[in-house]
């Protein structure tokens, strides 16, 4: 059931099946189904709708100058989509929107979304808490995006984890796309770290041997 997925967001946390299904009776909204390798959306396009992955995988991705392809976030359903950019001047979408599988997306109108937050007192506080979350993901990968060297970069990837131990999820490959570098590159610079007795990469587990020389790279 519909219900069912929403109660995993950020969005209906804390509130029961029954109550979401009273809020989804008296608003406007729609189910929309998309493939994967489509394009959801462009960035620039206009948000008219407030968007919820609820099944599926979205990459969030930008081109550079160069032209090259930066991901900036894998979105993985149930979970709001461009929430921070519904409302503003500039509402519209920050990035391009790539389907890597296929999923649906509940579309709700922003009229009848809006009318939701003046009634619904706890949707109001957990769209806020999103909202807030969103805005310290974006500082920290402006942040991210400010360092112009591969060594930066990786260094700040792995102290922002706060763990001497890593267990990593991505692949080479999909950190090398992160970073907005080629993989070759990426492995070469993680090559110098571990032969300078830096960081110790064993397939999906990285450990840092010595924890002050990478805070040093930041400095760099």
């Amino acid at each position: 059931m519909m219900e069912q997925v929403l109660q995993k967001t950020m969005l209906f946390k804390g509130i029961p099946e029954s109550e979401i299904a009273d809020i989804l009776n008296g608003s406007r909204y729609r189910v929309t189904k998309f493939t994967k390798e489509s394009l959801i959306a462009h960035a620039g396009d206009p948000i008219e709708e407030m968007i919820i992955l609820m099944d599926g995988t979205l990459e969030g991705a930008m081109l550079d100058l160069a032209g090259n392809k930066l991901k900036i976030e894998l979105l993985n359903g149930p979970m709001l989509i461009a929430a921070a950019f519904v409302y503003g001047k500039k509402n519209r979408f920050p990035v391009n929107l790539l389907a890597k599988t296929d999923g649906r997306l509940l579309r709700i109108d922003k009229k009848s979304f809006t009318q939701l937050l003046t009634t619904q007192s706890q949707l109001l506080i957990n769209y806020l808490n999103i909202i807030s979350n969103k805005a310290q993901f974006l500082t920290e990968k402006i942040t991210f995006l400010s360092f112009k060297t591969i060594r930066q970069k990786l260094a700040f990837f792995l102290l922002k984890r706060g763990q001497n131990e890593i267990e990593l999820k991505e692949s080479q490959s999909a950190l090398a796309e992160l970073f907005g570098v080629t993989r070759p590159s990426l492995a070469r610079t993680i090559g110098e770290l571990t032969s300078n007795n830096i960081i110790l990469w064993e397939r999906k587990k990285v450990v840092i041997l010595d924890l002050q020389a990478l805070k040093d790279i930041l400095m760099e």
